[in-house]
C-alpha cells in the first residue's frame, strides 16, 4: 500500500443504517455533508476512521483492524455498517466479509457528547460524495485526505436499496477503462422487498393447472403479496393484521374476501401456494399446509405481481394495502423457478436487519405496551421517539411503575411532560405539533437536570426525577385520543449498547399496525392522483434518505402540505421572525429570565425598525432601580437608574428612518454602553460606586406602571427581531400582549392573522337567530383554518371555516344542526379578496363564495333569546374545545369588511387579541 490515508464513507439519518462493502487498495472516500452537521469515514494509516458532527463537536472512532488488501481480479472486501441512533452511533466492521471465512464482526459504539440529537441537513446544501469530492468543496479538517483508489459497493441507505449506479454525477470515473473489482458472489435465492415497489412476473396464460409458490419472511402487519388481474376481475393475497387475507372478484358479483391460518408476520419462514384448477373451477390457497378452497371460474392472466402493484392498477381496483416489506425465496410458477428481472424496490440480498420494526400506526386510542426493558432511571435516562399526527390531544409515551410515572402527551397540539408527583406539566411547548409532519421528542435526565427536546430545541428544568426502582417497569406508546404514527423509539437501557427499540419485540398491542406509517389524512387526498412511487424506476432523493425521517416518507404527505398552504408571494418582504409593537398602548412581550442568566454584567442585542420619534423599547427593573432603552426625538437612549442616580447614553444618529438597525446595550456593574450598527460606542458610568443588577422580568414594548416617570408611557411603534442576552437568543416570551408579525411593506385595511396562530374576540356583539346574515372578505395564505365562529355553547353556534380550500358554514340551533360547503373553481391562493356570505332564512342555510353558492335545508329552530353571542375571528380559544368542530387550526391570512345583518362590525372594540394578530392592516401583496 503506497498511501494508507483516504476518505471512505458516510451516513445519514436517525437510527437508520447504511451498509457499505469496500475493498481498500490505497485510498477511499464517501462523504455526506450539510452546513455544520456531517458524517464521514476515512482510512488513516490503513485503518478505518469514522467521524460525525451533530452541530457542536466532532466524535471520532478508529477501528483497530487493518483493512484487507487484495487483487482487483479476486477482490476480498471488508464490510462496514454504520448506524446513528440520535446522538449515539454504532460501527459494525467485518474484515474479509466476502471471503469464504470472514472474521467475526466487531462492534464499536460512539457518543457525540453534545446536547444535539438530530442530524440537521439543509435541503438546499446537502451533498453525498462517494470516492472523492470536487476541488471546490471544503472538507471538514478531520477528513482532508486524497480521493479513493479502489472499489466500493453500497448496499442500502436507511433500509432503501442503494447502488452507486444511483449516482447523480460522476467525476473522473470511467468503468470501461478501469473495470470494477471482481469478487466472490454470495449465492442466495432470497429477495428483499423494501416496501415501496413490486416485481412483475410473466407466466403461461393457458396452463390447465397454474401453480404459484413463495416462502416469505416479514414482521409487518400489512402488505400485498400476490396480485393477478384481467379486466375487472382480480385475485389479491394480502397480509392484514399479521394474517393472510384473500380478496377476489371472479365474476360480476362484488369482491369477496376470506382469511386463512395463523399469524405469519413473526419473521419466520411461511410457505404460500396458489393452485388453480381451471376445468374444476376451483382455486386452492395453502399456507403452511393449511388451505382454503375458492370455487368459481378462474380467469386467465399472463402476468402477475409480487410484493406490490403499479399505481395505475391500485387506482383501477381501489387497492389501499401497502407494498410488502420483507423477504421472499423459493419463488416458483407453473413453468418452474421464477427469476425476478422486472422489479422496483427489490434487491437480491436479504439481511437480518430488515426484521427490526421501527414504526407503528395507531388508530384512535391504540396502544403499544412493553415490559422488562430494564430502564436505568432516574439519574441517567433518555427516551426519544418521532411522531406524526393531525390530532390535537392524546398520550404519546407513558413510563410507569407502582409508585411513579413519566408521561409525554399532546394537549391542544402542545407537547407536555409531567409526572405523577407534579401538580401540573413540568414542560409545555410554546408551539403546536399536530401538522402531520414528523417531529422528534427526547426526554433526558442527567447531571444537568431534566430536559425536553422537541426537534432538537431544548426546554430545560433543574428538577430531578424521583428514584424509580428497576423492577416492574412498563413503557406504553399511544393511548387516550392519540391517532397517528410513532417511530424510531430509543430507550437507554442498562448493560446495553444504544439501539433502536424493536416495536415487535416483547410488546402487546391494541389497534396498532406495525411496520409502517398510515395517517388518517383529510379526505381530499383520495382525489389526488399522480403518485410515481409505485410505477417508475426507482430514483433516490439523497436528502430525503439522509434526514431524520421515517422509512416510509409518503409523497401524499407533501401533497397534503401543498394543499394546506398557498405558495409564498414573490412580493413578500423578508421580515421573518420580526414582531410588530405599538398597535395598542399596552403592546409588549414579557420575559422571565432563569436564575443562571442573572449576572452582574449583561449584553443585550436587538434589531429595530421604526418610524416613531418616541416610545419605550426595553425595560427591566422597578421605579428605583432600572435599565431601559427608548426612543426620544428619533434617537435611541439607554438609561440606567439606581436610587435617584442616573446614566443616559444617546445615539448620535436618528434611527426612525424605517430601516433596520442593530442595537447592542448593557451594563457591567455601574457602567453602561450603547452601540448602534456597530459604530460609535457610547459609554458611561453611574455616579459614585453604584451598580445595577438585572431583574428576572424583562419587557419589550410597554412596561408596567411602576417605572420611572421620565420614561415614555407607551410602546414605540415598529418592529423588533433577534433579541439576545449575552449572545443567547431570547425567542420564547412568557407572555405576549398586542404583538403581531411584522409585515413589511405598505398596508391596507383589514386584520392580519399570522402563521403562528391567533384570534380576536368581540364580546356580546352578535344575535344569532332564525334570520341572520354574515358577510366578510378573505385573502388567505393557508387553505385550512377557522374564519369566523359565533357562540360559546355546543348547541348554539355558527362556524365558517376552510378545509383544504373548501369553505364550509356549519350551524347548530339547539334543535338540530346542518352545514353546507362551496368548493371554488379556482384556488383561493390567487392573492385576491374573496367575498363570503352566510344567510339563515326560513330554516335554510345559504353560503356564497364569490359567484359560487350552495344551500342546505334543516330544522334550524332557534329558541327565542335576547342574549348576544361573542364573535371569534380567525380561531377559537382553548376553552371552547368541547365544540365538535372538524377544523381547529387558526386562520392564516387577511380578513376585512365584517358585517352582521348589514351592520359593520368594529374590530377596534375587540376585548381580546390572542397571538400575533394585527388589527391595523394587511400587507398589500
Amino acid at each position: 500500500m503506497d498511501d494508507a490515508n483516504g476518505i471512505l464513507f458516510h451516513e445519514l439519518d436517525i437510527v437508520r443504517m447504511v451498509v457499505l462493502e469496500n475493498r481498500i487498495n490505497m485510498e477511499n472516500s464517501v462523504i455526506v455533508r450539510a452546513s455544520g452537521d456531517y458524517i464521514g469515514m476515512a482510512v488513516v494509516d490503513g485503518q478505518l476512521t469514522c467521524v460525525y458532527n451533530l452541530g457542536e463537536r466532532e466524535a471520532e472512532l478508529q477501528v483497530d483492524q487493518v483493512l484487507t488488501e487484495s487483487e482487483s481480479q479476486e477482490a476480498v472486501m471488508d464490510r462496514v455498517k454504520f448506524q446513528r441512533i440520535y446522538q449515539f452511533a454504532r460501527l459494525n466492521y467485518t474484515k474479509g466479509a466476502t471471503s469464504s471465512k470472514p472474521v467475526t464482526p466487531r462492534f464499536h459504539d460512539m457518543d457525540s457528547g453534545t446536547s444535539n440529537t438530530l442530524l440537521d441537513l439543509d435541503p438546499e446544501n446537502v451533498v453525498f460524495y462517494v470516492g472523492g469530492y470536487p476541488p471546490n468543496f471544503k472538507l471538514p479538517s478531520r477528513l482532508k485526505f486524497s480521493p479513493y483508489k479502489g472499489c466500493i459497493e453500497l448496499d442500502d441507505l436507511n433500509e432503501n436499496v442503494l447502488s452507486l449506479y444511483n449516482f447523480k454525477k460522476t467525476f473522473n470515473l470511467n468503468t470501461t477503462e478501469v473495470e470494477p473489482c471482481r469478487r466472490r458472489k454470495e449465492e442466495s435465492d432470497k429477495n428483499y422487498f423494501e416496501g415501496t415497489g413490486y416485481a412483475r412476473v410473466p407466466t403461461q396464460p393457458n396452463a390447465p393447472f397454474p401453480t404459484f409458490g413463495q416462502t416469505i419472511q416479514t414482521t409487518v402487519d400489512k402488505g400485498l403479496l400476490f396480485f393477478a388481474e384481467n379486466q375487472d376481475r382480480f385475485i389479491s393475497l394480502n397480509i392484514e393484521d399479521g394474517r393472510l387475507m384473500v380478496r377476489y372478484k371472479l365474476n360480476s358479483e362484488p369482491p369477496k374476501e376470506t382469511g386463512i391460518g395463523d399469524t405469519i408476520n413473526n419473521g419466520r419462514d411461511h410457505l404460500i401456494q396458489i393452485i388453480i384448477g381451471k376445468s374444476q373451477k376451483v382455486m386452492r390457497i395453502n399456507v403452511n399446509f393449511q388451505n382454503i378452497k375458492i370455487e368459481g371460474e378462474i380467469f386467465d392472466f399472463s402476468t402477475y405481481y409480487l410484493g406490490g402493484i403499479p399505481i395505475a392498477i391500485r387506482e383501477r381496483f381501489n387497492i389501499s394495502t401497502p407494498a410488502f416489506r420483507g423477504c421472499m425465496k423459493n419463488l416458483k410458477k407453473t413453468s418452474g423457478v421464477v427469476r425476478l428481472n422486472d422489479t422496483v424496490g427489490v434487491t437480491k440480498k436479504c439481511s437480518e436487519d430488515w426484521k427490526l420494526v421501527r414504526s407503528a400506526s395507531f388508530s384512535r386510542g391504540g396502544q403499544l405496551s412493553f415490559t422488562n426493558l430494564n430502564f436505568p432511571l432516574p439519574d441517567h435516562f433518555q427516551v426519544s421517539f418521532g411522531f406524526q399526527t393531525f390530532q390535537p390531544s392524546g398520550i404519546l409515551l407513558n413510563h410507569q411503575t407502582r409508585t411513579s410515572n413519566l408521561q409525554v402527551t399532546l394537549e391542544d397540539g402542545h407537547i407536555e411532560l409531567s409526572t405523577r408527583d407534579s401538580s401540573g406539566p413540568i414542560f409545555k411547548s410554546p408551539k403546536t405539533y399536530m401538522d402531520g409532519l414528523l417531529h422528534y421528542v427526547s426526554v433526558i435526565s442527567d447531571n444537568a437536570g431534566l430536559r425536553l427536546l422537541i426537534d432538537d430545541q431544548p426546554l430545560r428544568n433543574n428538577q430531578r426525577l424521583r428514584t424509580i426502582p428497576n423492577a416492574q417497569q412498563s413503557l406504553r406508546l399511544g393511548g387516550s385520543n392519540f391517532e397517528g404514527c410513532i417511530s424510531n423509539v430509543f430507550v437507554q437501557r442498562l448493560s446495553q449498547s444504544p439501539e433502536v427499540l424493536d416495536l415487535a419485540s416483547r410488546s402487546t398491542k391494541r389497534d396498532v399496525s406495525l411496520g409502517g406509517c398510515s395517517l388518517n389524512r383529510p379526505p381530499f387526498l383520495m382525489l389526488l392522483r399522480g403518485s410515481t412511487r409505485f410505477h417508475k424506476a426507482k430514483t433516490f432523493n439523497i436528502n430525503q434518505l439522509l434526514q431524520d425521517t421515517p422509512v416510509a416518507s409518503p409523497r401524499s404527505m407533501k401533497l397534503w402540505q401543498d394543499a394546506q398552504s398557498c405558495p409564498p408571494s414573490p412580493r413578500a418582504q423578508d421580515s421573518q421572525g420580526a414582531l410588530r409593537f405599538g398597535d395598542g398602548p399596552t403592546s409588549h412581550l414579557l420575559f422571565k429570565l432563569p436564575q443562571e442568566m442573572l449576572k452582574p454584567r449583561s449584553r443585550f442585542a436587538v434589531d429595530i425598525q421604526t418610524a416613531s420619534s418616541r416610545g419605550l423599547v426595553f425595560f427591566a427593573g422597578t421605579e428605583n432601580a432600572s435599565m431601559a432603552l427608548y426612543l426620544s426625538k428619533g434617537r435611541l437612549v439607554f438609561a440606567l437608574r439606581i436610587n435617584g442616580k442616573k446614566l443616559r447614553l444617546k445615539s448620535k444618529e436618528k434611527c426612525n428612518d424605517r430601516k433596520w438597525h442593530t442595537v447592542t446595550f448593557g451594563h457591567d456593574g455601574g457602567k453602561g454602553h450603547l452601540v448602534v450598527d456597530g459604530l460609535r460606542a457610547r459609554e458611561g458610568s453611574l455616579p459614585g460606586n453604584s451598580t445595577v443588577s438585572i431583574r428576572a422580568l424583562i419587557h419589550l414594548g410597554s412596561s408596567p406602571s411602576g417605572k420611572p416617570k421620565n420614561l415614555p408611557p407607551n410602546s414605540f411603534v415598529g418592529c423588533l427581531k433577534n433579541f439576545q442576552l449575552d449572545l443567547k437568543p431570547l425567542d420564547t416570551p412568557s407572555a405576549s400582549f398586542g404583538v403581531s408579525s411584522c409585515l413589511g411593506g405598505s398596508l391596507e385595511k383589514g386584520i392580519y392573522f399570522s402563521q403562528e396562530g391567533g384570534h380576536v374576540v368581540l364580546a356580546n356583539s352578535v344575535l344569532l337567530g332564525p334570520e341572520f346574515k354574515l358577510v366578510f372578505s378573505i385573502r388567505p395564505r393557508s387553505l385550512t383554518g377557522i374564519l369566523i365562529h359565533i357562540g360559546n355553547q355546543p348547541g348554539r353556534h355558527l362556524c365558517v371555516y376552510m378545509e383544504a380550500g373548501k369553505v364550509t358554514a356549519s350551524v347548530d340551533s339547539g334543535a338540530g344542526g346542518t352545514s353546507t360547503s362551496v368548493t371554488p373553481k379556482q384556488s383561493l391562493c390567487d392573492g385576491q379578496w374573496h367575498l363570503v356570505a352566510v344567510t339563515i332564512k326560513q330554516h335554510i342555510l345559504h353560503l356564497e363564495l364569490d359567484t359560487d353558492s350552495s344551500y342546505t335545508a334543516g330544522q334550524l329552530l332557534f329558541p327565542p333569546v335576547s342574549t348576544q353571542e361573542p364573535l371569534h375571528l380567525g380561531g377559537v380559544p382553548a376553552n371552547l374545545t368541547t365544540l365538535m368542530l372538524p377544523v381547529w387550526k387558526s386562520y392564516f391570512g387577511c380578513l376585512k369588511n365584517i358585517q352582521v345583518n348589514h351592520i359593520p362590525v368594529p374590530v377596534t372594540e375587540a376585548i381580546e387579541v390572542q397571538g400575533p394578530v394585527s388589527l391595523n392592516g394587511c400587507p398589500d401583496h
